[in-house]
């Protein structure tokens, strides 16, 4: 996949718990920056609900952005320690890079 040189790539990593703050992160950058066809969000998140998906595309979408929702691999997170309000998910900003060869640099949003 090759992408225009104007592009910007925005990860966010996020679960269903919090696919509405996702939401509000997408639709505060669509609304202050001077080009939001130009942003091409690339969301994380293992266990997202159809519904969940189409609303956050309904967020990019409405300002020309693209968006792409990505399940990850998990079976790379299996041994590493999780707590209350921390999920798995959390972790998948951190293999961003792995799953986003086709960038030279990412702004990644939490």
């Amino acid at each position: 996949m090759t992408h225009e040189p104007l592009t910007l790539p925005v990860v966010l990593a996020t679960d269903e718990n919090y696919a509405v703050p996702c939401a509000v992160v997408m639709e505060s950058l669509l609304q202050n920056t001077r080009r939001p066809s130009s942003v091409f969000f690339f969301i994380l998140g293992s266990d997202l609900g159809v519904e969940t998906r189409e609303k956050l595309r309904e967020v990019a979408e409405g300002h020309g952005a693209d968006v792409e929702i990505r399940k990850p691999d998990m079976g790379h997170l299996r041994d590493l320690p999780l707590r209350e309000g921390f999920s798995a998910d959390a972790y998948n900003k951190l293999y961003a890079p792995k799953e986003l060869q086709d960038f030279s640099r990412v702004l990644y949003l939490d």
